[in-house]
């Protein structure tokens, strides 16, 4: 491998390194290695997109472990808390709770 980048391109020199072209900026775009290839992960200045993520077989891992749901179904959880009293938030249950004003299944009891 060349030890300089003057007068050595990317793809056919430097094949290990992994660049944005045109560099970062507000919207995502593709992480490329040397020769193009694009990775599953888009980049930009205040986002990180995982482009493949479908929720099955490929997408966004947290400790080898494939996040299954959807931003929209993690997204439901945003402002809601455990074991609180407000009708939106998630009732927990130590044994024999009453439930009142929470949705199950689309009903409310």
């Amino acid at each position: 491998m060349a030890t300089t980048l003057v007068g050595q391109t990317i793809s056919s020199t430097f094949k290990q390194l992994t660049h944005v072209d045109g560099g970062l900026s507000s919207s995502e775009t593709a992480l490329l290695d040397g020769d193009g290839t694009e990775a599953a992960v888009e980049l930009g200045t205040d986002n990180i997109n995982v482009s493949t993520h479908n929720g099955s077989d490929k997408g966004l891992k947290l400790q080898d472990t494939l996040v299954t749901a959807s931003a929209t179904e993690i997204n439901q959880l945003d402002n809601k808390t455990v074991g609180g009293s407000a009708a939106t938030d998630i009732t927990s249950n130590n044994g024999t709770s009453t439930l009142t004003n929470k949705t199950i299944d689309g009903g409310t009891y």
